[in-house]
């Protein structure tokens, strides 16, 4: 669904949507910082709904590489032009190993006849390992799989289908405690709102480990 379509259903929800008179109680700015706040926190349990793809240009004379914005690094579907397009899929590793440590002074892979040939993700920094080193002098390019964390929302970015339930109650829930301040009862609506965004993020987190595990379980069959 499009954010501006989803901020007026929000608006519908809080009986703010009156012809004339929409976004009177709570002003569209303000259900619109809810609801980008709702869509990055909901990143932290589903970034799985995040995917991206990101061409990095690999640094030459080392195997370790920065991946842009990429927050979680799901593969390197392989060597690319600077636009993207595949040249070469290359082979994972499954952990670090000696021979993606490099110690010696200058590159040693002939820049003619140079391509990559296998990578590995680091789970903690989220660093992409890639070997041979690339020689200097010569551009050579990966196409990322990752999830990046959204950082600017127009009208048009779509919210995953997946994501809309949770994050219209995390605005409901932000949208109440303003208009409860002095109204306890209010207070405790809102909190409502907010376990059932937690329960609804954490429900759908753990059905995606679900259809993870029946997909690992085939594979192995």
């Amino acid at each position: 669904m499009k954010f501006g379509s989803l901020l007026d259903q929000i608006a519908v929800d809080l009986n703010d949507a009156a012809p004339g008179h929409e976004f009177t109680t709570w002003s569209r700015e303000q259900l619109r910082a809810y609801l980008e706040e709702a869509i990055q926190i909901a990143f932290t349990e589903r970034p799985d709904l995040f995917i991206e793809t990101r061409v990095v240009k690999v640094k030459p004379c080392t195997v370790v590489q920065d991946t842009c914005d990429c927050t979680q690094v799901r593969r390197v579907i392989g060597q690319s032009t600077a636009s993207g397009s595949i040249i070469k899929y290359l082979r994972f590793k499954k952990s670090g190993t000696d021979k993606l440590v490099w110690n010696g002074r200058s590159c040693r892979v002939h820049p003619k006849k140079f391509e990559l040939q296998e990578y590995y993700v680091d789970g903690v920094t989220d660093k992409v390992w890639v070997y041979p080193q690339v020689p200097a002098g010569v551009d050579v390019y990966i196409l990322v799989e990752c999830s990046v964390i959204p950082d600017t929302f127009g009208d048009d970015y779509n919210i995953h289908t997946e994501l809309r339930a949770a994050v219209i109650q995390w605005v409901l829930y932000r949208a109440k405690m303003v208009d409860g301040e002095n109204n306890t009862a209010i207070i405790s609506v809102a909190d409502k709102h907010k376990t059932t965004f937690w329960e609804l993020l954490r429900a759908s987190a753990n059905q995606e480990l679900l259809v993870q595990d029946r997909s690992a379980a085939n594979v192995q069959s």
